[in-house]
């Protein structure tokens, strides 16, 4: 399976993304590990695609903020 890394033109990364999604779960007091967070939040952004994220003008911290 290809997983989108993001393209070299990508404003950001997948870190970016995933970074700022674990920085709201955090402060959300979920009841799943960090890790299983992290690991979660890494297959939806790769779903995605970061270079789908980016062409649709997403930012780290709009996908963090995301309720549905």
């Amino acid at each position: 399976m290809l997983v989108a890394c993001g393209g070299s033109g990508d404003k950001y990364s997948r870190a970016d993304y995933v970074d700022a999604a674990m920085a709201n779960f955090k402060s959300a007091g979920a009841p799943i590990t960090t890790k299983q967070a992290e690991c979660f939040i890494g297959v939806v952004v790769d779903g995605i695609g970061v270079h789908q994220l980016n062409e649709d003008g997403v930012t780290p911290k709009q996908f963090a903020s995301a309720k549905t």
